[in-house]
């Protein structure tokens, strides 16, 4: 059982402040150590500081998860329901992750998901995840959508480094705004370099091309970050992220961005 609130503030403009309750409880079960499944309900409830309506996005799933011999496999399927002014939307919920080894350098990640979100939820996914290179580019409107995405993965390690480069196709349809409906390619080069035992660098180099379904136009996102990592003795990690993302067409901006994280995990977990 889980549960949280926040507030969403934006700067140069107030037509997106917004609270957010989210709610889950859920029933896993263990048979073994490398298996869990369980039932897991979820709900989301968006209200709005300015006269917007509100509305809830529930979701009743089965989760499974497995640990493999070279990987891990997620896979999450149920029912999504959007309720937007007292009007019921139902729809399939489906993630899957799956990653394995291929030989002793290489591996691969499969990803893929379809369900009711929103730009707040989207905007949340790259808080605290200064390390990830799959934080997204968000389109910012009060309307939910119902996000498709597909990505494919492949990293090598060579030596003290690791390269990847992700591919992705996403399908985003805005509920009451369809001049927001798009098709979006991606692709994202990482480069890891281990500096010494206790210092890591990563630049991450992105670029998204959005095409929409009901106007002539697209856009492109272009992103370019810096991240480096101090270890700090056991339990402590010190990392610092300087971005530059820029975004030609719908709401066009230059954005620079500089992010300090400290991370304490006992015992090193």
């Amino acid at each position: 059982m889980r549960g949280t609130y926040g507030e969403r503030h934006y700067e140069t403009s107030d037509r997106l402040d917004s609270t957010d309750v989210n709610s889950q409880v859920g029933v896993l079960r263990q048979p073994d150590a490398t298996t869990k499944y369980g039932l897991i309900g979820r709900q989301s409830e968006i209200e709005f500081a300015v006269d917007l309506p509100g509305y809830a996005i529930d979701a009743l799933l089965l989760q499974y998860t497995k640990v493999l011999a070279s990987g891990n496999l997620l896979v999450e399927l149920g029912e999504n329901t959007l309720d937007v002014s007292d009007e019921e939307q139902d729809g399939p919920l489906a993630r899957l992750r799956w990653d394995r080894d291929i030989a002793t350098r290489s591996r691969i990640t499969l990803a893929g998901a379809r369900e009711f979100t929103d730009s707040g939820t989207l905007l949340a996914l790259g808080v605290g995840r200064i390390n990830s290179e799959d934080v997204p580019a968000v389109l910012l409107d009060p309307n939910p959508l119902e996000l498709e995405r597909v990505s494919f993965l492949y990293g090598i390690a060579l030596g003290r480094s690791d390269v990847s480069i992700q591919l992705a196709s996403t399908t985003e349809i805005y509920e009451s705004n369809p001049s927001f409906d798009n098709d979006g390619v991606e692709i994202q080069l990482t480069l890891r370099r281990e500096l010494t035992a206790l210092l890591q660098m990563q630049v991450n180099v992105g670029v998204l091309e959005r095409d929409f379904t009901t106007r002539e136009q697209r856009d492109r996102d272009d992103a370019l970050a810096l991240i480096i990592t101090r270890n700090m003795g056991r339990d402590f990690q010190l990392s610092g992220r300087i971005e530059r993302r820029e975004r030609l067409g719908t709401g066009a901006f230059d954005r620079n961005v500089v992010e300090v994280q400290l991370t304490y995990r006992p015992g090193g977990r």
